[in-house]
């Protein structure tokens, strides 16, 4: 994207991230399990940002070892961006519709990063919780 639809779009999507993530339950998260293959197929779509895609991933396996309890030291609040940004993948009418062509999933490599960007110490805490584990 060029001539300032990107920074409109970034500031459209943390707009859009401060108004959805305390809507956010968690029943989501364990909604989000039963919809594994879809995520992963979406996941599997975003080519073009293969960062995205690698922190997506994540994502997934940091809401699954929270339904499933695998590791206590994550709260609810730390597992709830995640939880977010995957309902987010799955929206079929969101910041930019998927089925655009060129453009349709920038919004959704977009909330992935922000999340990313804003809970990176989340993520570090679990990637360590995941190693002691290991």
């Amino acid at each position: 994207m060029s001539n300032g639809v990107a920074p409109l779009l970034a500031d459209d999507v943390r707009k859009y991230i401060d108004e959805g993530l305390p809507k956010i339950k968690e029943e989501d998260a364990k909604e989000l399990m039963s919809k594994k293959d879809e995520i992963l197929r979406k996941i599997d779509k975003m080519k073009i940002d293969p960062e995205a895609q690698k922190r997506a991933r994540l994502y997934l396996e940091i809401t699954e070892a929270w339904v499933e309890k695998r590791y206590i030291e994550l709260t609810w609040e730390d597992v709830k961006p995640f939880v977010f940004a995957l309902k987010y993948l799955l929206k079929k009418h969101d910041l930019i519709v998927d089925w655009h062509p060129i453009v349709g999933l920038d919004d959704d490599s977009l909330v992935i990063n922000e999340i990313a960007r804003r809970y990176a110490q989340v993520i570090q805490k679990f990637l360590k919780l995941k190693e002691e584990k290991a």
